[in-house]
């Protein structure tokens, strides 16, 4: 993909931060399946944030209210409101109106989104698992755009009606021979702007099996265009699962998020590290069959992973905490090697989680004795 250079898309300047969060801020989560996102829902939720209340019974939804307005959008917060797992373009669509419903009042609201990607090939074997396992197929998505939701019949694989079966026998070859399965580069999807694209008109393009040696059509290079901007223009930030302390780090500095408990790198789940080495639980040619079927999310993952990385030096090199040496050094090597050289992200995961567990113990130790503000990210 990234030898046709009309549409390569490292070559705009993606580079610059959002403004930071403010009292008018309300975070809301864009939550891709299988991607991390109910341990960071949890996080921000259950485990808590400093400074930002969550108030969480036995039930799943937590009242996340700051002076009586809702500072956080998501399913742990408020619910499936804007339908289950519901896209960015059904966010923006959902998101103003109801937040209004929710507080039965009008204010200045500032709408900041971010989200959490996964290795592509990763993730879309984690859902075939999770199909198996929990027989479920989020058939509750309501897919909105411009206000109407697709018809059934475009968008439902055969195997999610079969309920009674399809955890038990869906075999990995039913799983991706659905044409139209949402699974297939559901990341790209998800964070596009749909109803720019003719909302789900497109939809077999979109999900059919790109080869290596095909090139890729019109409304599939849109489709991937289109999620690489609202990423690098429309997320305030972003994390990525497989670089759980880096997230974390990204999220304090840009959000002004301090966990209570922090993150750590986990390489994949045991679910799908399992189907990796079972011999039999996959066939003999699922590494080629998934990437055909997540050409678009391939490259998408791969313009984030060096978004996120050129990003995350940016912060680092101006990170008055880390020693002189260390800010001098990343300046000199290639950003890249953050989060692809396994020994230095080690040293550099390790030294961020200590200095946000201290930051953590002092705001928390103000917050046994003060009514204690959100403090702007540094």
């Amino acid at each position: 993909l990234s030898n046709n250079s009309s549409y390569f898309p490292f070559i705009k300047p993606y580079d610059y931060f959002y403004p930071e969060s403010n009292l008018s801020v309300v975070l809301v989560f864009v939550h891709i399946q299988k991607t991390g996102g109910t341990f960071v829902e949890s996080a921000l939720t259950k485990s808590g944030v400093v400074g930002f209340p969550c108030r969480c019974l036995t039930r799943k939804v937590c009242n996340c209210n700051f002076k009586n307005n809702i500072w956080l959008f998501s399913r742990f917060s408020v619910g499936w409101r804007c339908g289950l797992h519901a896209d960015f373009t059904e966010l923006q669509e959902c998101v103003p109106e109801m937040l209004g419903r929710l507080e039965h009042s009008k204010r200045s609201r500032r709408l900041v989104y971010f989200t959490l990607v996964r290795d592509s090939i990763d993730r879309y074997i984690s859902e075939y698992l999770h199909m198996r396992r929990k027989q479920s197929f989020w058939n509750g998505s309501t897919l909105r755009c411009k206000g109407k939701s697709p018809p059934l019949h475009n968008i439902t694989c055969d195997f999610a009606n079969d309920v009674t079966n399809a955890s038990k026998y869906l075999s990995f070859s039913r799983y991706v021979n659905c044409s139209h399965s949402l699974s297939n580069n559901r990341q790209t999807r998800m964070l596009a702007s749909l109803a720019d694209l003719d909302c789900y008109t497109h939809l077999n393009e979109w999900t059919q099996p790109i080869p290596s040696n095909i090139s890729i059509s019109s409304h599939q290079v849109d489709l991937l265009l289109s999620a690489v901007d609202n990423l690098a223009t429309k997320m305030a930030t972003f994390g990525i699962i497989e670089h759980s302390v880096y997230t974390q780090y990204m999220y304090r500095m840009i959000l002004g998020l301090i966990f209570r408990v922090p993150f750590v790198n986990k390489s994949n789940d045991s679910w799908t590290a399992e189907a990796y080495k079972i011999p039999g639980y996959l066939p003999e040619n699922w590494e080629s069959l998934s990437e055909d079927r997540n050409r678009l999310d391939k490259a998408f993952i791969s313009f984030a992973r060096v978004l996120f990385s050129r990003r995350l030096a940016a912060r680092l090199r101006a990170e008055s905490s880390l020693p002189v040496r260390w800010r001098l050094q990343l300046r000199r090597i290639d950003s890249n090697l953050l989060i692809s050289d396994v020994y230095l992200e080690s040293v550099m995961s390790r030294y961020l989680t200590r200095l946000l567990q201290t930051e953590t113990k002092r705001r928390l130790r103000l917050e046994n004795t003060h009514s204690l503000s959100p403090i702007p990210p540094s």
